[in-house]
């Protein structure tokens, strides 16, 4: 994951490359942005400047308990996420020279805390450094010009900047940095003034309250990364396996717009052992969508002959009446590997079934009366498959030749299975396409019985889970960095749940988004189920 440590190293709250030069310090607001005296430090080191007061609220800052962990249980999720030294080697060049920051990244320690704020107008940075290697920082740091009676040091220019929120390599000097070790402590501070140097081990009491905390305002998110639609962005939680984030709009404006989403995924579904990633919304575009799809259906009708528009007319009529039972919910899932799952929302699932299960018997009729004419035709044949609930499956023969290559994973032996119910519970329309599609609908729609019912979580916006491992998410995201369709889809279908879900929700609470994330706390080295 290239983009992991400028994230996170924007988030520490870092003044990369110069991107964002010293600000004045903001007055409180009525909002709770009141500063706050820094915890008095039982260790008074000689020389030191009186820190600088905290707010409550800063502009941008991120603690982070245990680096180690949170990297680790990144490892889980992810492919590509960086070792411990090689990530603090990366946050380090944005404060100063390559060299030096590989040396001292090294020396870094995962197991206590990292912390960054903006204060007074100035990004400070305070790691946690090894017990035994305190003295290979100070010989890195030796050579460099001294400022101040404590031991601090200018570090020369940084090896990187931030671009729209990737880091690059720096072209021009950003603004000066300072550097001290509190040899007593074992941390490393930088910043850009004494005061700030001193202000660096209060940090992680103020705003250490949350094993994992971080918080962006649009007046640091804005130059950092280029568009920064939000007043203020903040996360907070045990870990990034259960995070609360919030998106909230900018003073006296309205929450932007998330295009082509409305509240109404269909949740539940979501929740099976057997998906190995899926997603729900409801799209604002249905409607239009059915109106084209129809006018292209009639389109076709009213170009075919006097026997084609016989044997079409009334298909394009019943598949009207099945796409105007779609009320806009929508699910996309993939698993287990060669199975793709649909959801549609309907206000009557039982009517929306009926419809699609008249649709299909008249399609199936007329392709066996095609077949008497033309014999390359597709053969299909549509038959129950369960009863309580009741489960039908379409099964197409004759189509390996004209699907995609990527698509043809969803074959059995060259027939395409599709296996549907309505389900009143869930919401609407289930469909499995794939060779065991009629065994994983009948679990499907039993695992659905037993989670939230499609009335629940109306109020929410989406609905996401993932339960894949990191090396067949590297295949998909090698996939989309190369835009490589049929590479994308066959690594898509390949997915399968080889892990315990972590379920995603997002809703819309007055002027803000938020976003919950719930799963497994990842154990390294452990199978994860």
């Amino acid at each position: 994951m290239p983009r992991l440590a400028p994230v996170l190293a924007l988030a520490l709250g870092a003044a990369l490359g110069g991107a964002c030069k010293k600000q004045p310090q903001q007055k409180p607001d009525a909002h709770g942005r009141d500063e706050v005296a820094a915890t008095p430090n039982p260790v008074v080191q000689q020389g030191l400047p009186a820190p600088h007061k905290l707010s409550r609220e800063p502009d941008a800052a991120m603690h982070v308990a245990t680096p180690a962990a949170t990297l680790a249980a990144a490892a889980a999720y992810v492919p590509q996420v960086p070792a411990l030294a090689e990530f603090g080697a990366q946050i380090l060049s944005t404060q100063g020279p390559s060299e030096w920051a590989t040396t001292v990244g090294a020396q870094l320690d995962g197991q206590r805390a990292w912390t960054g704020a903006n204060v007074a107008g100035e990004d400070i940075l305070h790691f946690a450094l090894q017990r035994g290697g305190v003295v290979k920082v100070q010989v890195a740091m030796a050579k460099f010009a001294r400022r101040g009676e404590f031991g601090a040091v200018v570090l020369p220019p940084a090896a990187l900047a931030v671009k729209d929120g990737d880091l690059v390599r720096a072209t021009t000097p950003g603004p000066e940095r300072l550097a001290w070790i509190d040899t007593i402590a074992n941390t490393l501070t930088i910043a850009s003034t004494l005061e700030g140097l001193a202000t660096g081990r209060e940090l992680a009491g103020t705003y250490g309250k949350q094993p994992l905390w971080f918080t962006m305002t649009e007046t640091r998110g804005q130059p950092l990364f280029g568009s920064f639609p939000y007043g203020r962005v903040e996360a907070t939680g045990a870990g990034l396996h259960s995070l609360d984030i919030s998106a909230a709009a900018r003073k006296g404006q309205k929450l932007p717009v998330l295009r082509d989403i409305a509240p109404g995924p269909i949740g539940g579904p979501l929740t099976s052992k057997s998906i190995a990633a899926g997603v729900s919304t409801r799209w604002t575009g249905y409607k239009e969508a059915v109106r084209e799809v129809t006018h292209q259906l009639q389109v076709m009708v009213d170009r075919a002959g006097f026997a084609g528009r016989m044997m079409l007319d009334p298909i394009a009529d019943q598949a009207t009446r099945v796409l105007k039972t779609w009320n806009g919910r929508v699910l996309l899932a993939v698993g287990p590997a060669k199975h793709l799952r649909l959801g549609l929302g309907a206000d009557d699932p039982f009517a929306a079934h009926r419809g699609l299960l008249t649709l299909l018997r008249d399609i199936t009729e007329n392709l066996q009366l095609a077949r008497m004419f033309v014999s390359n035709i597709p053969n299909a044949s549509l038959k129950k498959v369960g009863d309580n609930p009741d489960i039908w499956m379409l099964t197409a023969t004759g189509l390996g030749n004209q699907l995609p290559p990527a698509l043809r994973t969803l074959l059995d032996d060259g027939r395409l299975r599709v296996a549907f119910n309505g389900s009143a519970h869930a919401g609407g329309v289930l469909v499995v396409i794939g060779p065991r599609a009629d065994s994983e609908l009948k679990a499907w729609l039993g695992e659905a019985a037993n989670a939230a019912s499609g009335k629940d979580g109306m109020k929410d916006l989406l609905h996401a889970t993932t339960a894949a491992s990191p090396e067949a998410v590297a295949a998909v995201l090698q996939a989309l960095e190369q835009n490589a369709t049929d590479k994308l889809l066959t690594a898509v279908l390949a997915l399968t749940a080889d892990r315990a879900p972590t379920q995603l929700v997002m809703r819309k609470v007055g002027e803000r988004y938020e976003i919950t994330v719930r799963g497994p706390e990842a154990t390294p080295g452990k199978p994860r189920r």
